[in-house]
């Protein structure tokens, strides 16, 4: 059994697929390990915080910020980022030394203006993305990026590891670089689906069919998120959503801008930003990364 800081109190913000499951094993990993305090979690969606078990739900992220000294987020996109931390930033009780974990794939410069705001408060914070889909989530088997003050880094690590993931990126001081890490790893996950889709629709269009492109797939890259891409593509199981059209295209977009500022020309991003636009067009949003095949 590991030992926990019984002085710290931990929350959990953003109830998603990915933040479910991550708050969840928290929880499971701080019972498991004797620690005194529940995890505080809080959803806009209050009902997703009911779903868990023995947590401690909270209404308002007010409570969230007078509660915990360690704070996990994972949240949609930038824009829930800025309001759910301008509130919690709003109420941190003076004088208390909290600590934000923000995992969500948002642009570099929120990280770094986030960093900036809890550092003028008193506060600190991480920049901890992650890399997995959800039955990853589930297994705690997540890749999970670190990024800022070593000490606190020090601090939280056995609460991520392995308590929500099983391997570790570290990316130093500067917390801009754990997103940088995080959107470069994300250009090759959606570059991976963009040329699955493609070869599939070879296959198919050459009389080869797509159950062979599958065949392949299971036998050169076993046990990796590919084999699940491209058995959904065969299948058209696109409303089965892991990685949902609305956050490909605000990751692209967010690649396609750090392309920009270090004048590396991204063709293949930028082309598939377009793919996924008239996908949108044609089929809506709420579908599958996997629904570029179509």
């Amino acid at each position: 059994m590991t030992v926990t800081d019984h002085s710290l109190k931990f929350a959990y913000v953003g109830l998603g697929e990915m933040g479910s499951a991550m708050a969840q094993n928290l929880q499971n990993w701080l019972a498991k390990n004797g620690h005194p305090s529940p995890l505080m979690v809080w959803n806009r969606s209050a009902a997703k915080a009911h779903e868990l078990s023995d947590v401690k739900v909270a209404e308002t992220l007010e409570e969230v910020a007078q509660y915990a000294n360690v704070i996990f987020s994972c949240l949609l996109n930038d824009q829930a980022v800025r309001d759910c931390y301008d509130q919690l930033f709003k109420h941190l009780p003076q004088g208390r030394k909290t600590i934000f974990c923000e995992m969500s794939t948002i642009a570099p410069k929120l990280t770094c203006e986030l960093h900036t705001q809890a550092t003028k408060l008193g506060a600190g914070l991480l920049a901890t993305p992650i890399f997995g889909l959800p039955p990853k989530a589930r297994a705690a088997e997540l890749i999970i990026i670190k990024a800022g003050d070593l000490k606190l880094r020090e601090i939280v690590s056995p609460y991520l590891i392995p308590a929500m993931g099983n391997k570790t990126i570290e990316c130093g001081e500067d917390v801009g670089e754990a997103l940088k890490m995080k959107l470069s790893g994300n250009s090759m996950v959606l570059g991976f689906a963009q040329v699955m889709a493609d070869g599939l629709t070879l296959a198919e269009a050459s009389g080869v069919g797509q159950d062979k492109v599958v065949q392949f797939i299971e036998g050169m890259y076993p046990n990796t998120p590919l084999v699940a891409y491209v058995k959904k593509m065969a299948t058209s199981d696109y409303a089965n959503i892991s990685f949902r059209i609305a956050g490909v295209k605000k990751d692209l977009r967010h690649i396609i801008e750090l392309g920009a500022e270090n004048n590396v020309e991204l063709a293949a991003q930028k082309n598939m930003y377009s793919n996924f636009e008239e996908v949108e067009k044609l089929k809506g949003d709420n579908l599958d990364i996997t629904s570029v095949v179509g």
